[in-house]
């Protein structure tokens, strides 16, 4: 059962209404399922504040006033909405679930499972998702009726106050740079604007800031309380307000955009965007009474941000998160360490480096991908031009050169019972054979392990590896301790569980039994090329990406020595510049020997002797 939704939004002072406002919305489209932390010791007039947003969205019964505390077996889905993010928060949240950030900011921003980002950046810090489209924007869009009034050429007089639309001042529920009673000043000076012309949202958490638009007097209207403006936003000409999700709603609602930023952080982030910004800070009032009246000539840019926007198929935030598939994985699958550096972020996918076994391994958050019946023909032609049962006699012969590394690391060869987990239609369980070993083939594909039994007379059974670690359900053939020879060819990476696994393979081997497997390497010549291309294109169900060094690490937490590593998948066309040389040419085959020396082919297999006392 999935688990319930808890939204972290912002509620400290001076950081707005917007990121609590915004969540709001999202628990209220989400559902039942969906809550909305909001401590208990907020002081009244903020709790009270945040409280009516979420009467206003009809989802103030699901407001917790604490976490819940971390369930046996079970992860909770934390969705954070702050603009600061510490990387100390984030790492206690995932100590009990999962946590995607949006538009989020600071040390936590690396610690995030998933990160969206809706608003533009300061810099290209990568996510999971990052789309203007997931902008909750008004239904009026921007049409040709709307947009910014040509200036009029008479002066300061009541013609053209009254010939102007109107002009909404907006600073948030804080209005942390105390700018309203400013910004309205600088509109009046300008004599386009009357003061029944202006609409002022006062901020309802800075008493002063509001004050100072009361003191101004005059026909100024005075908006107070949680205000959906979405919809309205549309009426105005001019909104003049701070970067924030106000000033996308405007320009797509047709208004010309100005901005007046508290921080040289928000303008920025302003410019990035797209839009002008007149201020930063408290300027003298004349001053910005000339700043507004030269953008209120030439432009505030929200034309620029339109262009962005218009066209563009929405894209609904609160469907996205509902449609993430929680990961399989959640700490290291090798060493079940929790600390851990992304390495890489795509739209489905989160790779993670752990900080203890160095093993790259994957957050994924779409479904599990299913393996058909047909998968050894349909699929594995697409993929290498043949059926798997075509490819056989090449998998046979590969599997003869394996099985001589085998017997180096065993010190001997063709004795004892092999089990090849992964077996398929066991071309690998025939070489074995024809070698002098007793082979046992376990697969989980029915028509594969139907095959080696009925047609190449080999036992075989169809488990899972959940099935192989419960003892008492393995059949004979696959007692404790019983084999000489456990192998894994290009499936260990599929296993989102590696501490079930090694357990699994140190209990089937007997001590001294050789452990072989083989798997794409993190540091061949793709992944040095670029890693964020390699990691791109491995399969979504890889959920592990080795190399030999991790490979020596992980195996020896298992009671493991590795005894041989032999790097194969070599591809000379693959390194910079290759292009430009002759296919068999003595410059590619160069480069086939140096990928050789120095170990850079793509794929690599390992062989580790399970060390003699362990698990006895």
């Amino acid at each position: 059962m999935r688990p319930p939704v808890i939204f972290l939004p912002e509620y400290r002072r001076r950081h707005g209404l917007g990121h609590f406002s915004r969540a709001a919305s999202l628990a209220a489209e989400i559902g039942t399922r969906a809550f909305i932390y909001l401590p208990a010791h907020l002081d009244p007039d903020r709790r009270d504040a945040l409280r009516a947003i979420a009467a206003a969205r009809n989802v103030e019964d699901r407001l917790l006033e604490r976490l819940p505390g971390e369930a046996t077996g079970r992860r909770r889905f934390f969705v954070v909405d702050r603009r600061d993010v510490s990387g100390e928060e984030l790492e206690r949240l995932r100590r009990t679930g999962f946590a995607l950030a949006i538009d989020a900011a600071g040390s936590g921003r690396q610690h995030c499972d998933y990160l969206v980002d809706v608003l533009p950046r300061r810099d290209d810090a990568p996510a999971n998702v990052r789309d203007l489209r997931l902008l909750d924007l008004p239904a009026v869009g921007p049409s040709s009726t709307t947009g910014w009034a040509a200036p009029s050429t008479a002066g300061a007089s009541g013609s053209a106050a009254s010939a102007a639309r109107r002009v909404l001042v907006t600073f948030g529920g804080d209005d942390p740079g105390g700018m309203t009673g400013q910004v309205v000043s600088a509109v009046l000076s300008t004599g386009r604007y009357a003061g029944e012309d202006i609409d002022v949202l006062l901020p309802q958490l800075s008493p002063q800031a509001a004050a100072s638009v009361v003191d101004l007097g005059g026909d100024v209207r005075l908006i107070s309380g949680p205000v959906d403006l979405r919809e309205t936003i549309a009426g105005y000409e001019l909104v003049v307000t701070s970067f924030g999700l106000t000033a996308f709603e405007a320009a797509w609602g047709g208004a010309e955009v100005l901005l007046v930023n508290a921080s040289r952080y928000h303008a920025q982030l302003a410019r990035r965007a797209g839009f002008r910004s007149v201020a930063v800070g408290r300027p003298p009032l004349r001053r910005l009474s000339r700043l507004l009246d030269r953008r209120m000539r030439t432009g505030g840019g929200a034309d620029r941000v339109r262009e962005k926007l218009t066209g563009a198929d929405s894209i609904s935030l609160s469907s996205l998160i509902s449609s993430l598939d929680l990961p399989l994985v959640h700490d290291c699958p090798a060493c079940a360490a929790h600390e851990g550096q992304v390495v890489a972020r795509f739209e489905h996918r989160t790779y993670v480096r752990c900080a203890d076994c160095g093993m790259i391994y994957l957050r994924s958050f779409e479904a599990p991908r299913d393996y058909p019946e047909g998968y050894f023909f349909e699929e594995y032609r697409r993929q290498y031009g043949r059926t798997y049962l075509e490819d056989a006699p090449q998998i046979r012969r590969t599997g003869h050169r394996r099985l001589e590394d085998v017997a180096r690391a065993a010190g001997h060869s063709g004795t004892g019972r092999l089990i090849d987990i992964g077996c398929a239609y066991g071309p690998f369980l025939s070489a074995a054979a024809e070698r002098g070993y007793t082979p046992v083939g376990v697969d989980v594909s029915g028509a594969a392990v139907s095959y080696v039994v009925s047609e190449l007379g080999f036992p075989a059974f169809r488990m899972a590896l959940e099935e192989l670690a419960a003892s008492e359900k393995r059949p004979r053939e696959l007692e404790r301790g019983g084999a000489a020879v456990v192998t894994m060819w290009y499936v260990i990476e599929h296993l989102p569980d590696l501490t079930d696994a090694l357990s699994v393979v140190s209990d089937l081997l007997e001590p001294g039994g050789v452990f072989a497997f083989s798997t794409p390497n993190a540091t061949g010549v793709s992944a040095r090329r670029s890693r964020r291309d390699f990691l791109r294109r491995s399969p979504p169900d890889h959920f592990t990406v080795w190399s030999p060094r991790t490979a020596r690490q992980v195996l020896a937490r298992y009671g493991f020595e590795v005894t041989g590593v032999r790097v194969t998948g070599h591809h000379p066309e693959r390194f910079p510049g290759a292009s430009r040389l002759r296919d068999g040419g003595p410059g590619r085959r160069v480069l086939l020997a140096f990928s050789r020396v120095l170990g850079l082919g793509d794929t690599f297999e390992v062989y580790a002797v399970k060390r003699k006392g362990n698990n006895e």
